[in-house]
């Protein structure tokens, strides 16, 4: 695998809210335990009430994407493509997203194959 420098900044994002848990759960296991859960428990509040959303990033690709209420929303951009987005909170909660979409919520890929022509 060629390592980038450019991957370095995507891999601190993922990796630095995990890091962030495991030293607040070991420095205070007791409250750390219990803001962890309670992080996690308003997270999975969000998701329930999220909505799948008809995405388009460019070219024919039609994506149907789950989106947690307050953490992501589709939008219309300049061009017209229907597209997506993280709010500040979702960028918060952009691991739990990760995981919920390829656990629960999985994103359809190619979501227009299904349309009738």
């Amino acid at each position: 695998m060629d390592f980038s420098i450019e991957l370095l900044p995507v891999l601190l994002f993922l990796i630095a809210p995990v890091v962030f848990w495991i030293i607040v759960v070991i420095k205070w296991p007791k409250e750390g335990g219990a803001a962890l859960a309670c992080d996690l428990l308003v997270y999975i509040l969000l998701s329930l009430q999220g909505e799948y959303v008809v995405s388009n990033h460019g070219g024919a690709d039609w994506n149907l994407e789950w989106c947690p209420k307050g953490l992501a929303h589709g939008y219309v951009g300049m061009v017209g493509r229907h597209k997506t987005t993280y709010t500040m909170s979702g960028l918060y909660y952009f691991d739990c997203i990760l995981i919920d979409r390829w656990l629960w919520h999985p994103t359809d890929w190619d979501y227009m194959s299904h349309m009738d022509p």
